[in-house]
C-alpha cells in the first residue's frame, strides 16, 4: 500500500522559523507538541530551561522580583538610589498591579517566560512581553516588562537571550514599536538595550520618578525571506 504523504507547514514561535513536516503521523505530532505551551530554549545556557509563564507563577515572580529589589547596589543611599521603597510604594498603593501586568491591555497580545536553575528548580528569571499601557492600541506598541535575573545568574547571556525572545516574539505579534521602563541605577541593564537598538525616550508613567529611564526600540519589518537573525 502506498502511503499518502502531507506536507504540514508550521509556523513556530520561536524566531519566526518555519518547520516543514512530511508526514501525517509526524505533523500530528508536531502539531500536538506546538500547541500554546510547546516552547524551545535553544541558544540559552545549559544551567538553565525556561518556558511560558502561567497564572500560576505569579506569586513565585513576585517574590523574586522583590529579591531583586533589595539588592545592596540597587538601594544605595548616596546615589539616591531606592528600587526597594519605589517597588514597595508602588505595589502596596495597587494591589492588582502584578496580575494586570501580566496580562497586560490585550491578554491574545502576550508574552511571559520564566527561567529556572535545571539543578535546583529555582526561579532565576523572568521575562513579559505586552501591550503597552500608556500608548493607544492603534499605535501597536509592546512593553517588555519584568526582565530580572537573580545575580547569580547575570553575566551568562541569559538577559541577553531573554530579550532577543521578547523582541522576536514582538514581531509575531504584530507590534511596530517597543518600549521599556528602567531603572538610573540599572546600569549593566540599560547598556545592553542599548546595544540591541533601544534609545532614550520620554518619561511617561513614572515621569515623577527621577531614577526611572524609558527607552524604545522601532521593529523591524522583515519581508519573507528576509534574515532577522542577531536582531
Amino acid at each position: 500500500m502506498v502511503l499518502r504523504t502531507y506536507a504540514v507547514l508550521l509556523l513556530t514561535r520561536i524566531f519566526g522559523n518555519f518547520v516543514f513536516v512530511c508526514s501525517k503521523e509526524k505533523g500530528n505530532q508536531m502539531l500536538k507538541a506546538l500547541e500554546p505551551n510547546s516552547f524551545s530554549s535553544a541558544g540559552l545556557h545549559p544551567s538553565f530551561s525556561a518556558r511560558e509563564a502561567t497564572i500560576e507563577d505569579l506569586d513565585s515572580m513576585l517574590e523574586l522580583f522583590f529579591a531583586i529589589f533589595a539588592e545592596p547596589a540597587f538601594n544605595d543611599r548616596a546615589q539616591n538610589f531606592d528600587l526597594y521603597d519605589r517597588m514597595k510604594m508602588r505595589y502596596s498603593k495597587d494591589p492588582n498591579k502584578h496580575e494586570r501586568e501580566f496580562w497586560g491591555r490585550d491578554k491574545n497580545r502576550r508574552y511571559a517566560i520564566v527561567v529556572h536553575d535545571k539543578t535546583t528548580g529555582q526561579l532565576v528569571g523572568t521575562a513579559w512581553l505586552i501591550s503597552d499601557l500608556d500608548s493607544d492600541p492603534s499605535e501597536d506598541v509592546g512593553e517588555i516588562n519584568k526582565i530580572y535575573l537573580l545575580p547569580e545568574c547575570r553575566g551568562k547571556g541569559v538577559g541577553l537571550w531573554l530579550m532577543r525572545k521578547m523582541m522576536s516574539e514582538a514581531r509575531e505579534l504584530g507590534f511596530r514599536r517597543l518600549s521599556l521602563i528602567t531603572g538610573r541605577e540599572l546600569s549593566k541593564a540599560v547598556s545592553l538595550y542599548t546595544k540591541l537598538g533601544f534609545v532614550l525616550a520620554t518619561q511617561g508613567r513614572y515621569s515623577n520618578s527621577p531614577n526611572s529611564i524609558a527607552m524604545t526600540y522601532d521593529v523591524p519589518v522583515y519581508r519573507h525571506g528576509e534574515s532577522c537573525e542577531g536582531n
